[in-house]
């Protein structure tokens, strides 16, 4: 409504509220041109929708910031992910590198055992050799004695008897030796090859893994 001194009556429905940013404005405006109250609702509806539209932009360019932070992030992510990935393998590969070398060490000592056990062996067969030497020497001792019968024949009998027992001690003792030696020897033999294949099979798929990395990256 329009009063006598041109004033301009604003519906209550189109009033702000004094916390409104735009209150100023709006009073500027009533001020300015008094005109009827459509004119005064009209400029409201205009800075409404301008406040609107100030407020979708903003939240569609924070959208996008977001949007944009959260593929970097997930990109950062996934690199780092893989780069992990990729030093465990490292470590895993370079410690069953370090097995396999301790590994073959041992095996070089045991070498060096059997090299050492086989001299063993052969000063045994030597002193087999000097035994069968011996009781041949006895044998004809005893066959010299039987023949003259004389008190020193039962002296080389018993000798010989003694040589003999103590030869199948001897061959007994060796022979046991023997087989304890060669099982003990293809029991490491076969257990060393087993970890060195299980190593090697650990390594290859290691390094394949590797490959696969590599592909990737």
């Amino acid at each position: 409504m329009v009063g006598a001194n041109n004033e301009v009556e604003v519906p209550s429905s189109v009033l702000v509220d004094e916390s409104s940013p735009h209150e100023v404005e709006i009073e500027s405006v009533v001020a300015s041109y008094p005109s009827p109250a459509g004119f005064v609702v009209q400029k409201l509806e205009s800075v409404t929708s301008e406040e609107s539209s100030m407020t979708s932009g903003s939240m569609f360019t924070s959208s996008q910031d977001s949007s944009s932070e959260d593929e970097e992030d997930e990109d950062a992510s996934a690199n780092a992910a893989e780069l992990l990935a990729y030093a465990n393998i490292r470590l895993q590969q370079q410690r069953l590198q370090n097995e396999v070398k301790q590994l073959r060490e041992i095996l070089s000592q045991k070498d060096e055992q059997v090299t050492q056990l086989t001299g063993q062996l052969r000063r045994a067969i030597t002193s087999k050799c000097d035994l069968v030497v011996a009781c041949t020497e006895m044998e004809r001792l005893k066959e010299e004695a039987e023949k003259y019968g004389s008190e020193e024949a039962r002296e080389v009998k018993k000798g010989y008897l003694s040589i003999l027992e103590g030869r199948a001690d001897m061959e007994r003792e060796f022979m046991n030796e023997l087989a304890a030696l060669s099982e003990q020897m293809c029991n490491m033999d076969r257990r060393y090859k087993n970890q060195l294949l299980e190593k090697d099979f650990e390594i290859a798929q290691l390094e394949e893994k590797l490959r696969r990395l590599d592909r990737k990256s």
